[in-house]
């Protein structure tokens, strides 16, 4: 038989669990049947079953419907403190769970529904702060999951959709694999396919940038290495959208000239995909790439940053032939393969300021570069983007403060499918050896660009 105070807890318990006003009194039913070890069988038995501590306090107090949970499960610390309190219902969770660290401030308040959660999830600092505050929908997140510092500052807001991370706002690429801390990383490019992928990294302590190659695999990016290809410096690797061809810049010297030290002559080359491997890396030839002359600095002929549309015509940045600063540039392709002349862009896009970087979107509607010293510009580079009207580009504008910072926001891209955008900022405070602000690879999904009609 239960003792006199296993007895009297039961009957307190329950008397509790049914309520409280005029008419709690009326409501009082007999004392639950407790749950006696070795006479009860806990697969159909219906009561309470509860532990006491060897001092008598209780422990554990759960109430069962033939063998499964339903109603109140509570359980206390050696101190006398509530450490849970849950409902059940046919052995699932259902109704508000809750847990306390031992001081008895509340450490998390959930709500099940067959046992999944379901509407606002919290979690407590042991000093009683808010540490998490999320929504659930069907025991997925579903909408924002904040969380906050001890001293209640909010750290993050991650936005979820069936339990899928939501990019609403630019984050690091792969953190320590792609994105690292001490490097420098930026144009990033796909296969077709997005298996593959090639970026730009100076390693710290190197003087000399190489494109990196890395690819998919059952459990992320593998390790990015050197591309094969990449033998001097070389940067701005891009794969045009049918994977037939890829075009980047390097500092190596053209065929049957020689590198003069400390030049900046850089030149655009291009790479064939023949039987499944890109062929060996040719220049483009005349009118788009040219030769630095003894004298002539960045950016005069200074070829970078190749990308194409959906037609073939080439896109570029260079030293202005009108000014000091680098503009873009645009070669039609013809119908043998071959670029046109270049013709430098108008303004808009081109502006007073250095412009750099294009990259169209994927239909091709879209203009987005770097541009700096615009009187709009919200730090150094900034990124704009121009629409494409009756065949001719419309006034820049701004990406605004949702992807530019402070710093320096450059080489946009977008992934082969064109949900994600990609760009590269010295927005974290990291330096590299030499003292530099690190560039680093973002993206969001391209649904959250806040672009204007």
């Amino acid at each position: 038989m239960p003792t006199t105070t296993t007895t009297t807890l039961a009957l307190v318990l329950s008397a509790a669990l049914l309520g409280c006003g005029p008419r709690a009194s009326a409501q009082l039913r007999p004392p639950p049947r407790i749950y006696v070890p070795g006479q009860d069988s806990l697969s159909t038995f219906t009561g309470i079953v509860q532990t006491l501590y060897p001092d008598g306090k209780p422990h554990v107090w759960k109430e069962l419907l033939n063998g499964e949970a339903s109603g109140t499960w509570l359980e206390w610390y050696p101190s006398g403190a509530i450490r849970y309190r849950a409902a059940w219902w046919q052995g699932k969770g259902h109704g508000t769970w809750e847990y306390f660290y031992p001081t008895g401030l509340r450490e998390s308040a959930e709500v099940y529904e067959q046992d999944l959660l379901v509407g606002l999830a919290s979690r407590y600092h042991p000093n009683g702060q808010l540490a998490t505050e999320g929504s659930y929908l069907r025991g997925q997140r579903h909408g924002y999951v904040r969380t906050f510092a001890p001293d209640g500052t909010p750290l993050a807001a991650l936005l979820y959709q069936d339990d899928k991370r939501v990019l609403n706002v630019p984050v690091l690429f792969e953190p320590g694999r792609i994105a690292t801390e001490a490097n420098q990383e930026w144009d990033i490019t796909f296969e077709p396919d997005g298996n593959t992928l090639y970026f730009t990294r100076k390693r710290a302590g190197t003087t000399a940038q190489q494109i990196y190659r890395a690819e998919r695999t059952p459990t992320g990016w593998s390790e990015p290495r050197p591309a094969a290809f990449s033998t001097g410096p070389d940067e701005g690797a891009f794969i045009t959208p049918d994977g037939q061809r890829f075009y980047f810049a390097s500092l190596r010297p053209l065929p049957g000239r020689a590198r003069r030290p400390g030049s900046t002559d850089m030149n655009l080359w291009v790479m064939d995909k023949k039987a499944g491997r890109w062929s060996t890396p040719r220049p483009l030839s005349a009118p788009i790439n040219f030769v630095q002359q003894p004298g002539e600095v960045w950016p005069t002929h200074y070829e970078a940053g190749p990308t194409t549309d959906a037609v073939g015509n080439l896109y570029y940045w260079s030293g202005s032939r009108t000014g000091s600063d680098a503009n873009l540039y645009q070669a039609p392709r013809q119908p043998d393969g071959r670029f046109g002349p270049p013709q430098e862009l108008p303004t808009p896009p081109n502006s007073r300021g250095a412009d750099s970087g294009p990259c169209l979107s994927p239909d091709g509607n879209l203009l987005f570069f770097a541009s700096y010293d615009r009187a709009d510009g919200l730090g150094q580079e900034d990124i704009y983007y121009c629409r494409k009207v009756n065949g001719q580009w419309s006034s820049a504008r701004n990406l605004g403060p949702a992807i530019n910072s402070g710093r320096n926001d450059i080489c946009p891209r977008f992934s082969p499918d064109g949900k994600h955008f990609f760009f590269s900022s010295d927005r974290a405070p990291e330096l590299d050896p030499t003292g530099e602000r690190v560039y680093s690879i973002y993206y969001l999904e391209t649904a959250y660009l806040l672009l204007q009609p």
